[in-house]
């Protein structure tokens, strides 16, 4: 009788830990969400959602500045700076300075194709950003998304609707799964947004399966023009373990058109065009 006994109590430690094996791995440990809301308390943060993201309707949609990039790799820790410009919702401009102040690479896209200028190979390139993610292993949902609002710290505007909400397990602020349509079945990102500094803490980028393809996060929030602006914005969860960490500074509203994203071809450079 004890050894049966024994024998169901070792049965269940080992089920006990494979299930938690299985969370752990699955990596449902790492959500942060607590109690899901319904009823009139989603409705009534549903609305402040949308309250909050109706605020940035008086805001300019381009801006520029310089940044510094950390980027961290087990394999790779390296810094560089540059400065940058972009317009939302999708449209970004990146140069690439040497430790002179010159340009070494220029990276342009506008949400569906890119361009880019390599100083080094004195070579111009052109082609979508799917080509792009192919050929560089990155995710689709990483290249193509809207980093205009990722970078200013915003909700997205491709992704209106809210299709669930939850605590944050430690408090911080509200989560919001946002998603383009109510009938997505997966929504695009999951949002924390922090209603007393009226400002978006974290957010999770999603792919088309659910799974996070990056997490953001914002700190040192300055004002710009009307706005709030992060000046520090850290970027986890990555493949491989990879990290970056950009920091902003003299970063200024612009007045910018999707014709100020069109890269000039230097003269005498090699031209490849990609599909």
């Amino acid at each position: 009788m004890k050894r049966l006994i024994h024998h169901n109590n070792c049965r269940k430690t080992w089920l006990w830990l494979l299930c938690l094996s299985v969370v752990y791995l699955s990596g449902c440990a790492l959500k942060p969400f607590s109690t899901s809301f319904e009823g009139d308390e989603y409705s009534r943060l549903e609305q402040r959602y949308i309250a909050y993201q109706n605020s940035y309707g008086s805001c300019l949609t381009g801006f520029d500045g310089e940044v510094i990039v950390h980027w961290n790799h087990s394999l790779n820790r390296t810094s560089f700076s540059g400065y940058f410009k972009t317009l939302l919702p999708a449209s970004l401009q990146f140069t690439g300075l040497t430790p002179l102040n010159q340009p070494l690479l220029a990276l342009s896209s506008d949400g569906e194709w890119f361009q880019s200028v390599d100083v080094t190979k004195r070579l111009f390139r052109k082609g979508s950003l799917r080509s792009f993610a192919i050929r560089h292993e990155i995710p689709i949902t990483i290249v193509a998304g809207e980093w205009g609002a990722w970078l200013a710290g915003r909700p997205l505007s491709t992704a209106p609707h809210v299709l669930t909400i939850h605590s944050d397990r430690d408090n911080r602020g509200i989560w919001f799964s946002v998603a383009a349509s109510p009938d997505n079945l997966t929504p695009q990102e999951n949002t924390l947004v922090n209603f007393d500094k009226q400002r978006i803490i974290e957010r999770a980028i999603l792919n088309e399966e659910g799974k996070i393809e990056a997490v953001i996060s914002y700190d040192d929030w300055q004002a710009v023009g009307q706005c709030w602006q992060p000046m520090k914005i850290s970027i986890s969860g990555l493949s491989f373990g990879a990290e970056a960490t950009l920091i902003f500074s003299d970063i200024r509203q612009a007045d910018l058109s999707n014709n100020d994203f069109n890269l000039p071809i230097p003269a005498g450079y090699r031209r490849q065009f990609l599909p």
